[in-house]
Protein backbone atom coordinates (compact mmCIF):
# COMPACT_ATOMS: atom_id res chain seq x y z
CA UNK A 1 0.00 0.00 0.00
CA UNK A 2 2.85 2.36 0.83
CA UNK A 3 4.52 1.76 -2.51
CA UNK A 4 1.28 2.38 -4.41
CA UNK A 5 0.73 5.64 -2.51
CA UNK A 6 4.14 7.01 -3.50
CA UNK A 7 3.89 5.61 -7.02
CA UNK A 8 0.67 7.57 -7.55
CA UNK A 9 2.59 10.84 -7.12
CA UNK A 10 3.91 10.33 -10.63
CA UNK A 11 0.44 11.00 -12.02
CA UNK A 12 0.21 14.45 -10.42
CA UNK A 13 1.10 17.38 -12.66
CA UNK A 14 2.95 20.15 -10.80
CA UNK A 15 1.41 23.62 -10.91
CA UNK A 16 4.82 25.32 -10.63
CA UNK A 17 3.29 27.81 -8.21
CA UNK A 18 4.50 28.63 -4.72
CA UNK A 19 2.61 26.79 -1.98
CA UNK A 20 2.19 27.59 1.71
CA UNK A 21 0.31 24.87 3.57
CA UNK A 22 -0.80 25.31 7.18
CA UNK A 23 -1.72 22.03 8.87
CA UNK A 24 -4.07 22.11 11.84
CA UNK A 25 -2.44 19.83 14.41
CA UNK A 26 -4.91 20.44 17.21
CA UNK A 27 -6.49 17.54 19.07
CA UNK A 28 -9.75 17.75 17.15
CA UNK A 29 -7.97 16.65 13.96
CA UNK A 30 -7.27 13.23 15.52
CA UNK A 31 -10.90 12.12 15.63
CA UNK A 32 -13.53 11.43 13.02
CA UNK A 33 -13.24 10.05 9.53
CA UNK A 34 -12.79 11.64 6.11
CA UNK A 35 -15.36 10.80 3.42
CA UNK A 36 -16.12 7.36 4.83
CA UNK A 37 -12.48 6.26 4.90
CA UNK A 38 -10.61 5.07 7.98
CA UNK A 39 -8.37 8.17 7.75
CA UNK A 40 -8.54 10.84 10.43
CA UNK A 41 -8.51 14.47 9.25
CA UNK A 42 -4.91 14.69 10.52
CA UNK A 43 -3.81 11.74 8.38
CA UNK A 44 -5.63 13.01 5.29
CA UNK A 45 -4.04 16.46 5.61
CA UNK A 46 -0.60 14.87 6.02
CA UNK A 47 -1.13 12.72 2.91
CA UNK A 48 -2.12 15.72 0.80
CA UNK A 49 0.88 17.63 2.11
CA UNK A 50 3.15 14.79 1.01
CA UNK A 51 1.73 15.05 -2.51
CA UNK A 52 2.56 18.75 -2.59
CA UNK A 53 6.03 18.16 -1.16
CA UNK A 54 6.82 15.50 -3.76
CA UNK A 55 5.40 17.29 -6.82
CA UNK A 56 5.87 21.03 -6.33
CA UNK A 57 9.25 22.76 -6.60
CA UNK A 58 8.42 25.57 -4.13
CA UNK A 59 6.50 24.84 -0.94
CA UNK A 60 6.41 25.53 2.77
CA UNK A 61 4.48 23.27 5.14
CA UNK A 62 3.91 24.42 8.70
CA UNK A 63 1.97 23.06 11.65
CA UNK A 64 -0.63 25.34 13.18
CA UNK A 65 -2.20 24.61 16.53
CA UNK A 66 -5.60 26.15 17.23
CA UNK A 67 -7.19 26.47 20.63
Amino acid sequence: MNAAFYLAFGTVAPTDKRWYVGLDVSGSMASGAVAGTPLTPREAAAALSLVIARTEPQYVIRALRTR
